[in-house]
This record gives C-alpha cells, sequence and structure tokens, in this order.
C-alpha cells in the first residue's frame, strides 16, 4: 500500500525485537529506514532481514551520549534533508522485588526505556519544528498500569520508566501541537519472543502465581511484536493526520 512512501524515519532502538519489527514494517510500506542502535552486530541482522537496498540505513553509535543523537540527526537532515518520523523503541525489561532492585539496575531501565527516547526527541525536534511537520511515535508498555503475575518478580524499575514515557508524550504533544508535530504513544502488552516466553512459560509452571497472563488477555494469548509494528504504522501515517498525545494499547485486551 505504500503507506508512508518517501517518508524518511528513524527507529531508535532498531536492534530489538521490537524495534526490528518496527523497522521492517515501515520498510515494506515504502519508507526509507535509518536503522540506530547501539549494538552493531544487531543491527547488521536487521539490515540483513531488509535485503540489499538504499532504503535501509545503518547508525551504530552510543544513544547514551546526547552529543551522539544530536550528531546522528544533524547528519541525517544534512545528508538527506529531513526526518519525516521518530520511533523510539529502545527496550529493556529487568525483574527485581524493591528490596533486592540495586541502583545500578534502576538507573539502567531509566536509562534504556526513558532517556534514550528523550534524547532522540530532543534531536529531532530542533529540526522538526522549523518545518513545521514530523510524527513522533514513542513506545510505554501495560507495566505502567500494574501486572499482577509480575507481582512475585518485580518489575517496579521498568513500570516507572514506562510510565515516565507515556507522560512524556502526552506533555509533548501539547508543546509540540503547534509547530504542526504529532507526537503519540503505544502501549505494548505481553508479546512472544523467546526471552518472554521463557518468563510466561515459567509462571505458568509456578502454583505460587494465582494469576496466570491468558486470564487477563481478554483475546487469550500474546501478542508479536509485528502486532505492536502494525499500530506504529498507522500512527506514523497519514492515516492519523489529526490524532496526537494518545496512548494507543496494543494488549489484546489486558485488562486489571
Amino acid at each position: 500500500m505504500n503507506r508512508v512512501a518517501g517518508k524518511r524515519a528513524v527507529v531508535v532502538g532498531a536492534g530489538g525485537h521490537l524495534g526490528a519489527a518496527i523497522s521492517l514494517r515501515l520498510f515494506e510500506e515504502g519508507a526509507v529506514v535509518h536503522l540506530v542502535d547501539s549494538d552493531r552486530s544487531a543491527l547488521d541482522h536487521v539490515s540483513a532481514d531488509l535485503g540489499s537496498s538504499d532504503r535501509a540505513v545503518v547508525h551504530a553509535v552510543e544513544t547514551r551520549s546526547m552529543e551522539s543523537m544530536r550528531h546522528l540527526f544533524d547528519g541525517i537532515e544534512g545528508e538527506h534533508g529531513r526526518v519525516d518520523i521518530l520511533v523510539a523503541a529502545s527496550w529493556r525489561h529487568s525483574f527485581a522485588p524493591v528490596d533486592e532492585l540495586t541502583e545500578e539496575i534502576w538507573q539502567a531501565d531509566i536509562e534504556t526505556n526513558l532517556s534514550i527516547g528523550y534524547r532522540a526527541v530532543h534531536a529531532v525536534v530542533r529540526h522538526m519544528k522549523p518545518r513545521g511537520t514530523g510524527r513522533i511515535v514513542t513506545i510505554s508498555s501495560t507495566a505502567k498500569d500494574g501486572v499482577p503475575w509480575f507481582a512475585a518478580l518485580g518489575h517496579s524499575s521498568h513500570a516507572a520508566a514506562r510510565g515516565g514515557m507515556a507522560g512524556f508524550t502526552r506533555a509533548l504533544s501539547y508543546e509540540l501541537g503547534c509547530h504542526g508535530i504529532a507526537v503519540n504513544c503505544v502501549v505494548v502488552g505481553p508479546l512472544d519472543n523467546p526471552k518472554a516466553r521463557r518468563v510466561f512459560d515459567s509462571l505458568r509452571d509456578d502454583d505460587t502465581v494465582r494469576v496466570k497472563p491468558e486470564d487477563m488477555i481478554a483475546l487469550g494469548t500474546l501478542g508479536s511484536p509485528r502486532d505492536v509494528a502494525q499500530a506504529v504504522l498507522f500512527l506514523a501515517s497519514d492515516e492519523a493526520s489529526y490524532i496526537t498525545g494518545e496512548s494507543l494499547y496494543v494488549s489484546g485486551g489486558l485488562y486489571g
């Protein structure tokens, strides 16, 4: 359908399962996709999946550095003229009861799930504002609302970061709307990927866990990264031209 044909998209966190699926979906719909991550080998795998194309550009940069992120976006703008779409898709999920939660784990979750997105937004908005247009899509998680089956494992640091991202998105929509920039958030529910599968399998076999994952999902199944990518594509496309400040849940009807 070429729903984002001719658009230039930057996916930060493209080396992860979620970022890779988002990158692929935008690529399939015609966008030039800049794959950004600190893990070069992961980016190379994603790039290989997209095939040989001048519409897939790899950037292995230190995403924890504001200087590196600003240099990245300045370079893309200088060489290609614009960034139409930013997707902040970096993802990390740690588990630790709060009394065992180290400051190192806390800071790592906040860094990956919130601060990297902030740096990307900071860097790209400097270019989007003068043009009076742009689409920013962030990623949050149903963890921000509390997930009972993770109670024993503890994931408060992930929940805090994801709650922060949702609030950050909402505030940005008011701040940037007058500049023609739409900012929306996709709130991700339980996904079926290798790491999550191990966690969910252990929960199903644990008699002390009273609430099993599928018991609280209306559709009764786990989602996929591609399900999330479909929602990101919609919010990045012209079909969502009058939508901003929203949190779109892709969770199979997860309820609390």
